[in-house]
């Protein structure tokens, strides 16, 4: 395990008079694409995250007393409507044999039909609640090496059986020395550890250069501005219960480093002579990035750079529709997103 960090008069990531502050998840993005990150940091978001909705169901997995607590209600809900079709069935039915009138059938063909496919869907949820909390319930408690440099991959509720305990951040932490900050989802706390946690929003695809920038900068931070030791990170995808442990190296630390100084040069480059960063080789970066997604175009709506509204760069359709997108406007071309192929847009 590396050193705790130590300040001196030397330390290479001081942040001088002009250099812009910085925050962990406009970092991660200059780590994945420097466009990408320009585009992000010009939104004046400085240390906040976007919040965003994770692509998982509506149950909260990552509670316990969450899951007890959605599994009682879809139960209750259950048992609601199947006892409302079977009476709203029976009513319908009776009606119909007494009066005559067959579209008193129809009617109890309707109210079968919509509350049992409701209660059919709440039984749905209902199993992937127990599901998830059987999981919780059959957990061994398991502590991550502190000491390692390897990527582990465990349950999060194993995790949480061995003592870790996870703290709300309510605020960002940050360290005015390197006008740098973030805020990571939760905070475990365990004896003299204070572990951050990233809960990754999208369909998990692995670990990726961003993913160690992201991590080791919260883990930094959290020894940067407290008396505690943050020897790794977590990032719990939001879909399943699996926990990737991510250790902070001195790989990650250089990794790190050199994003935080090539982000704030591509800052001031952007900022001082209209200089940008590059074309990214290859385009592989391009082509599921939301920044270079086309969007149809509106007049009115514009993308922003801090306050200036950008020139839309427009592309267009083989019948005229015209789209643009962020990373176009921003830098005069069109990204080879795939969703540009596959529209068929043209300049």
């Amino acid at each position: 395990m590396r050193e705790p960090h130590r300040d001196d008069n030397t330390d290479p990531l001081a942040a001088q008079t002009n250099d812009p502050k910085l925050g962990v998840h406009v970092l991660s993005e200059f780590a994945f694409c420097p466009r990408a990150g320009l585009c992000l940091y010009e939104q004046d978001e400085q240390y906040e995250e976007r919040a965003q909705k994770p692509d998982a169901s509506y149950l909260h997995i990552h509670e316990r007393n969450e899951l007890e607590r959605a599994l009682k209600a879809y139960s209750v809900e259950f048992w609601g409507w199947l006892l409302s079709g079977v009476t709203g069935t029976l009513v319908c039915g009776t009606v119909a044999i007494v009066s005559g009138y067959g579209l008193f059938w129809l009617g109890a063909a309707v109210v079968s039909l919509i509350t049992f496919s409701a209660a059919i869907d709440r039984l749905g949820w209902a199993w992937r609640a127990s599901v998830h909390l059987n999981t919780w319930i059959a957990a061994q408690p398991r502590m991550p090496d502190a000491d390692s440099p390897e990527i582990e991959e465990m349950s999060w509720c194993d995790l949480r059986a061995a003592g870790f305990e996870p703290l709300d951040v309510r605020a960002a932490n940050v360290y005015e020395p390197w006008a740098f900050g973030g805020r990571p989802w939760k905070v475990l706390e365990y004896g003299d550890l204070r572990i951050p946690v990233f809960r990754y929003p999208r369909k998990w695809k692995g670990l990726f250069p961003q993913h160690f920038v992201r991590m080791t900068g919260h883990s930094m931070l959290l020894e940067k501005t407290t008396e505690y030791r943050s020897p790794y990170g977590v990032i719990l995808r939001s879909d399943s219960l699996t926990a990737t442990i991510v250790p902070t190296t001195e790989r990650s630390v250089e990794s790190f480093t050199r994003a935080l100084l090539d982000a704030r040069e591509a800052i001031k480059a952007a900022r001082e002579i209209n200089r940008f960063p590059p074309v990214p080789s290859g385009g592989e970066f391009c082509i599921e990035c939301p920044w270079g997604k086309p969007e149809p175009y509106r007049r009115g709506k514009a993308f922003l750079r801090h306050t200036t509204v950008l020139e839309s760069k427009i592309v267009k359709t083989a019948r005229g529709k015209r789209f643009h997108c962020h990373c176009g406007d921003r830098f005069g071309w069109v990204p080879p997103h795939t969703a540009v192929e596959k529209l068929g847009l043209r300049e």
